[in-house]
């Protein structure tokens, strides 16, 4: 997690470029790091996003209950309280069928599978990331078509 936090710094990135990538959408962000997630927050609300942000799975089905209307759900995969960040996407659609999904993890992409209920549609962005990286992501989640789908959980 240390190294997620140093490496998430800024670089040198084009702010106009990264400013391309905003947008005013609702973000359902659910990371169960404290620091990671207060950082992961604020880069998307200076992205222009509105953030509703939580620590794990059962506080993120709560606030999504709650928010009436997310665009995007942006969570990590691997989280406390027995719910993967899979098992959220799941039950998160049942909720609000056409949520959109982003997934985050520091795991190698593959190893996923141990952790539960496998969506290999989802997009996804390795920890660490910049700003850019997750403006890019974010971006391109939203204006994914993910179409109808058949909920596996």
């Amino acid at each position: 997690p240390r190294a997620t936090l140093d490496n998430a710094a800024e670089t040198s990135e084009d702010p106009k470029t990264t400013a391309a990538l905003s947008g005013d959408e609702t973000i359902l962000l659910v990371e169960d790091f404290p620091q990671l997630r207060k950082r992961s927050a604020q880069m998307l609300s200076k992205l222009g996003y509105t953030v509703i942000d939580t620590g794990n799975g059962p506080e993120a089905l709560a606030a999504l209950a709650d928010a009436g209307h997310v665009d995007l759900l942006f969570t990590d995969l691997v989280m406390p309280n027995g719910m993967s960040g899979f098992d959220l996407a799941a039950r998160a659609r049942k909720i609000l069928p056409d949520i959109k999904v982003l997934y985050t993890s520091g795991y190698a992409e593959g190893a996923e599978s141990d952790f539960g209920t496998v969506d290999t549609s989802g997009p996804r962005l390795g920890k660490p990331y910049s700003r850019h990286e997750l403006a890019q992501a974010v971006r391109r989640a939203l204006d994914r078509d993910q179409g109808p789908r058949e909920d596996s959980a």
